[in-house]
């Protein structure tokens, strides 16, 4: 018995494995491209005379001077702690708004040195029930 373990021990130390020369490298997670934006919203179904609020956070990119908000093409000013910004947006439903599915569009542009380099569009989706 003694010998037979010695021999798989011996069989298993012996076999190499044969890297496929073919296959993709395999990309280190941080590396990869991540969304850094956040978007919350206070209530997905509002009635008429509602508040509806709207909260973005974004992870700064390294090597750059900060992200831009817009919604709804309104530019939204952006509170910052150095590691997360912020920025709340609120949008006061109608007391005749007719009731519907509505979208909200959301921009986030993050600089360096005034030039572009990342946009992340995104959009909510809200209801004004009848």
């Amino acid at each position: 018995m003694k010998l037979l373990w010695i021999f798989i021990l011996g069989l298993l130390l012996s076999c190499t494995t044969k890297q496929n020369s073919n296959a993709e490298p395999v990309k280190n997670p941080a590396q990869t491209e991540t969304k850094n934006t956040v978007i919350t919203q206070s209530a997905k179904h509002l009635k008429r005379g509602d508040d509806l609020e709207i909260k973005i956070k974004a992870e700064p990119l390294t090597d750059t001077s900060g992200a831009r908000v817009k919604i709804d093409g309104i530019d939204i000013p952006f509170m910052s702690n150095g590691i997360m910004s912020t920025a709340t947006f609120i949008r006061k439903i109608d007391d005749d708004a007719p009731a519907g599915q509505y979208k909200v569009y959301v921009t986030v542009t993050h600089y360096k040195s005034d030039k572009e380099i990342k946009a992340e569009n995104d959009s909510i989706t809200y209801f004004i029930d009848k």
